[in-house]
């Protein structure tokens, strides 16, 4: 028959201990009290053998007036103590009653030492995520009663460990620093034993929730911030009714909630996205004002809780600029490069019309002089056109018309056609190529003087001009250019008769007429005075021959 006894530890106030008996025959119970008794101290020799640790109380008072009355309610011997009690198995019986499903009744049990719980959390609202100052727990339970609280520790990136900042029985806790490395952190509980010194493994791993939290003491950032447009024009303009998108990109991934991207300090922008790529949109509406578009971004935090900044610029310092507001000429000049910029001469002038936008454009305008299209060149807002004029332009003036002037977020100007300058003149003279038609007249005396006009075509009145006549190229007298096809000056005398070449000069110009110019002899009829007797008698009287007055 088997039997288990319970020893109490030496403890102040220790209660006696208390035999209850089965209903056997009373002769047998003087047997089986013996046998206790024998049994028992070979107990205690044995154990004290096997464990220093444990001292039994060195003298067993034995009620024998209860324990006889008691005994018959078991077959075997057990001894009630106070919770200090030390549960022992008998070398002869090592196994509790059946009835006890192999646990003595202080809890000491002969089934192997189990972890019956096992949690990793954390105080953050992720329970996946620790950061700075927050504070990582373990709380664990086993099947039975351990001789002492195991040894926890908290293994951090990188292998190092750190030692709980608080414990107790059944937890322990570790409040993170900023300097604490970034990464994955687990747990370790060693050094666990049962009541009977039996060594339980290692626990690392939890029975509910995760085993590993992330420590991420960093808060995100935004490696890139850009602006676009749906405008056709420019996506970095918007006007009515268009789409703003803010594209963002995070350092990590990071949580954003609906309201964190605000625009003109009263607008929410449309949020979608997840982890490091988000897109916040905007529909321009009509009470938007032109300029930069205003938006800020705020909020946002890594899975961890760690706040970003908050922004309000791009990272690649591309703004976007509403514009809802037509363009306008605000400088129109027409002129040509010649000396008098009024005027312009087919084939030898080049006309040009210079702008000045309100904003900039979305593309340089057009421009025609006449009906010829002109090379346009400059931008954004500064242009110049221009155009060599042929030789068959035979227009007499020269007109220029700007067109398709549009903004770069593609408002057009309300004027459709500018044909007017600012400044200066809108239309010019159209001068003809340099040519000569005629002399009038042809001939004159020689002794010059004769008013002659030359005829042609190209004469610019604003340039000197130069007509000679004869071999000599003796100059006309008091030259004016009086139109573009008109030459006036007088003729310079000349010794002899005859005809003689007349050149027109003027620039880089210079024609003649070869022989179109006649001198001739004026013929004057004779004249006769009176003769002069006494003046005739002196001039013919001799030499030396004195001469005689009247009496």
């Amino acid at each position: 028959m088997g039997h288990t006894v319970l020893v109490r530890q030496r403890t102040p106030n220790a209660s006696g201990i208390i035999f209850k008996s089965s209903g056997f025959r009373f002769f047998t119970l003087l047997l089986d009290w013996h046998l206790a008794l024998v049994r028992m101290e070979q107990f205690r020799a044995d154990l004290e053998k096997e464990d220093n640790t444990i001292n039994l109380h060195p003298k067993v008072t034995i009620r024998c007036l209860g324990g006889i009355l008691l005994w018959a309610a078991f077959s075997g011997i057990v001894f009630a103590s106070s919770p200090n009690e030390v549960k022992l198995t008998s070398s002869v019986s090592p196994s509790p009653p059946a009835s006890l499903g192999g646990t003595f009744p202080n809890g000491a049990s002969t089934n192997a030492l189990l972890l019956s719980s096992c949690t990793f959390t954390t105080t953050n609202v992720n329970p996946l995520y620790v950061k700075a100052n927050e504070t990582l727990e373990v709380n664990y339970g086993f099947s039975e009663g351990l001789l002492a609280n195991p040894t926890v520790s908290f293994v951090l990136a990188g292998g190092a460990t750190r030692t709980p900042t608080e414990s107790g029985l059944g937890y322990a806790r570790y409040t993170m620093l900023s300097t604490d490395p970034a990464g994955n952190v687990t747990f370790l509980i060693s050094q666990a034993k049962d009541l009977l010194g039996t060594l339980f493994p290692d626990v690392t791993t939890t029975t509910s929730g995760p085993a590993t939290i992330i420590f991420d003491p960093v808060a995100p950032t935004f490696t890139s911030l850009t602006l676009t447009s749906t405008n056709p024009f420019n996506p970095h303009t918007a006007r009515l009714l268009d789409t703003i998108t803010l594209t963002i990109t995070t350092s990590e991934p990071v949580l954003i909630p609906a309201v964190a991207v605000t625009c003109y300090g009263r607008d929410t922008m449309t949020l979608m996205g997840e982890g490091v790529q988000w897109t916040a949109t905007y529909t321009v509406p009509a009470m938007v004002t032109d300029g930069p578009f205003e938006w800020a971004l705020d909020q946002v935090q890594d899975l961890a809780g760690n706040m970003a900044l908050p922004a309000s610029m791009t990272t690649d310092g591309q703004p976007m600029i509403v514009d809802n507001t037509p363009p306008t000429l605000l400088t129109i000049l027409f002129y040509s490069d010649l000396a008098n910029p009024t005027t312009a001469k087919p084939g030898a002038s080049t006309l040009a019309v210079s702008i000045s936008a309100s904003e900039e454009l979305a593309y340089p305008p057009t421009v025609k002089i006449g009906w010829l299209p002109a090379s346009v060149v400059g931008g954004p807002r500064n242009f110049t056109a221009t155009l060599p004029l042929p030789w068959d332009f035979t227009n007499l003036v020269a007109e220029f018309a700007v067109s398709n002037v549009t903004d770069r977020a593609g408002n057009a100007a309300v004027e459709g056609t500018f044909a007017t300058a600012t400044s200066g003149p809108s239309v010019l003279t159209s001068i003809q190529p340099f040519s000569l038609v005629m002399l009038d007249p042809s001939t004159g005396p020689m002794s010059g003087s004769t008013t002659l006009t030359v005829y042609g075509t190209g004469f610019d009145t604003s340039l000197p001009a130069s007509v000679t006549i004869g071999p000599n190229a003796t100059s006309c007298l008091n030259l004016r250019v009086e139109t573009t096809t008109k030459i006036v000056c007088e003729t310079p005398p000349s010794a002899v008769a005859g005809p003689v070449t007349v050149t027109v000069a003027q620039g880089a110009n210079s024609l003649s007429f070869t022989n179109g110019w006649t001198y001739v002899e004026v013929c004057h009829p004779a004249f006769h005075q009176p003769r002069n007797v006494v003046e005739e008698f002196q001039l013919t009287a001799s030499p030396g021959r004195k001469n005689h007055s009247p009496h």
